[in-house]
């Protein structure tokens, strides 16, 4: 149960942090690009989706490694 409410406390912190930077951003606070302002809610994506690229990278690689030390 415990771990339930450490994923809502991180999912609100994320939200927060979108809201705020949304906020300052519209307020003309701060000049970043939308892309910056708006990374808290796709950035974790990302990384998971570039974690999975890399881990199926690396699986075909071992496949082929260990076809070619088969041929050999």
């Amino acid at each position: 149960m415990n771990e339930v409410n450490n994923v809502g406390k991180g999912l609100v912190l994320i939200v927060l942090t979108g809201v705020a930077l949304m906020a300052l951003k519209l307020g003309n606070v701060i000049s970043w690009s939308w892309w910056w302002v708006t990374i808290p809610f796709w950035g974790p994506i990302a990384l998971i989706m570039i974690a999975l690229i890399i881990l199926v990278a690396l699986k075909i690689f071992a496949k082929l490694l260990g076809w070619i030390v088969k041929k050999i």
